[in-house]
């Protein structure tokens, strides 16, 4: 799991515990992840990845994606992560929230990116 850098800040309690759910009931699928400026970067599935951690699962299954991808909300996302110490799985959980701060933080500041980007075009 250290190989992989992840491309999120924040982790919703409620998300992670149905992941956790989900993982307990056998349902697991391989994790998306792309190379990018010489990372191995996590596309998706971030809290399933941290449900496995917790879990005591040393690797995850991934696969390389190679579908389109916005390339650079994913570079400012990477940013931000590495920025704010997130540098493998394991740093999410410093920076586990409840539902409605995840949504505010997280998926507020990617909204509010992919606005300032329109806006720029």
């Amino acid at each position: 799991m250290d190989e992989v850098q992840p491309s999120q800040t924040y982790l919703s309690r409620k998300l992670l515990d149905e992941a956790i759910r989900t993982v307990e009931k056998g349902i697991l699928r391989p994790f998306p992840v792309r190379e990018m400026d010489g990372q191995l970067i996590l596309l998706d599935g971030h809290h399933t990845a941290y449900a496995l951690l917790l879990m005591g699962f040393a690797f995850i299954p991934c696969m390389l994606y190679d579908g389109p991808i916005d390339t650079d909300m994913y570079r400012w996302a990477v940013r931000w992560a590495m920025d704010e110490g997130i540098e493998k799985i394991g740093h999410l959980g410093k920076r586990i929230v409840e539902h409605g701060d995840f949504v505010s933080l997280w998926v507020g500041a990617c909204e509010e990116y992919k606005r300032k980007r329109r806006n720029n075009s």
